[in-house]
């Protein structure tokens, strides 16, 4: 079995432009080398050549508190202040990984997480 042991759930990458979304670059809603947040497990990182990941932005309207996806991230590895754009989760191929940056803070993983746990609706009661 093959072994992945370099990116760990909290990690924060840098991936390639053609990473995140969209099939051509005028379907992408975030386009550039981005960073971005290992969301999926590490039993999963450690043996699987895709990762699941929550982008990174930095832009105003992200920040500006209206949207309960965003996840302001209080990390002293990310140049400016940023936030996880939750509803942008998606799976990408560790192939398109370019960068370590840092890890995240035990409570930002745990604002991630609750925020993924609301926007997918998982424990919603119909």
């Amino acid at each position: 079995m093959t072994t992945y042991p370099n990116a760990r759930r909290g990690d924060i990458w840098f991936v390639t432009d053609d990473a995140l979304g969209g099939c051509s670059e005028s379907d992408r809603t975030i386009r550039g080398a981005r960073p971005v947040l290992v969301i999926s497990s590490d039993g999963h990182n450690f043996t699987s050549p895709c990762l699941t990941v929550v982008p990174i932005s930095s832009g105003p309207h992200r920040l500006d508190g209206t949207d309960s996806s965003n996840v302001i991230l209080h990390s002293a590895c990310l140049e400016r202040q940023s936030a996880a754009v939750v509803g942008q989760i998606t799976t990408i191929d560790r192939d398109h990984l370019l960068r370590f940056i840092g890890v995240i803070n035990a409570l930002d993983l745990l604002n991630v997480a609750t925020a993924i746990h609301c926007y997918l609706e998982l424990f919603k009661e119909d």
